[in-house]
């Protein structure tokens, strides 16, 4: 459940219904998320669908059918947390317990980057003891 919450956002749950799952696993609108124990096994599956979302004035809000089309490809999303020039004789001379001094600083937000492009701004967050990224600033216009 929290990594729905985390990929989704908060909201409502509707009310429960017993009936055959295929088709809501099947919906393109679904996230699917694994469920797992202590040991990282899967256990289960829980998919979520948005079927009402609002804007900012309270009216209801669909995505456009076209993006429905290609809502199932899959892109490449990276999350940057800083960068650094090097001379190849300094990468030459890394080893373990070398310290990479990067140019931002703690807590300084990370770049969400989609297929290169730079789409958001979040803080890094530890889940499961696994590094995700807490989004914190979609951008409007994607930066190059």
């Amino acid at each position: 459940m929290a990594a729905a919450v985390a990929a989704l956002g908060p909201g409502t749950l509707g009310e429960a219904s017993v009936e055959d799952a295929s088709r809501i696993f099947a919906h393109p609108l679904a996230q699917v998320f694994d469920l797992q124990d202590e040991s990282g096994r899967a256990i289960g599956r829980l998919a979520v669908r948005i079927t009402h979302t609002a804007d900012t004035a309270g009216h209801a809000s669909t995505p456009s059918r076209r993006l429905h089309r290609i809502a199932g490809v899959e892109m490449e999303l990276t999350v940057e947390i800083g960068r650094t020039r090097m001379a190849v004789r300094d990468v030459l001379d890394l080893e373990p317990g070398r310290i990479v001094e990067l140019d931002r600083s703690a807590g300084a937000p990370a770049d969400v980057k989609l297929n290169g492009r730079i789409i958001a701004h979040g803080e890094i967050v530890v889940v499961d003891q696994d590094y995700a990224v807490r989004i914190t600033r979609i951008l409007e216009n994607a930066e190059v």
